[in-house]
């Protein structure tokens, strides 16, 4: 039986790998947000077709402004990670 050798695990577990293994991760979450905030808008567009009050159209702009906060963000961490 070979011991496993300290050199073979560097491969493995070299930094390189361990960062875009986090990179990636950090991408997924912020798919997911953008999955959020799409949910949000759906969610707005439910309460205001529910819900008659007067400030049904700055919600709706406020709903769409995170959409794209969400995607800018994501643009962002492409750029950057």
């Amino acid at each position: 039986m070979n011991p496993i050798s300290i050199a073979s695990l560097d491969t493995v577990f070299s930094m390189n790998s361990v960062w875009l293994v986090a990179k990636i991760l950090y991408l997924a979450a912020f798919l997911v947000y953008i999955g959020y905030s799409v949910v949000v808008v759906t969610q707005v567009k439910q309460m205001t077709s529910t819900i008659m009050t007067g400030f049904e159209k700055p919600l709706t702009i406020l709903s769409w402004l995170h959409v794209g906060g969400a995607v800018l963000a994501f643009i962002w961490a492409l750029m950057v990670l």
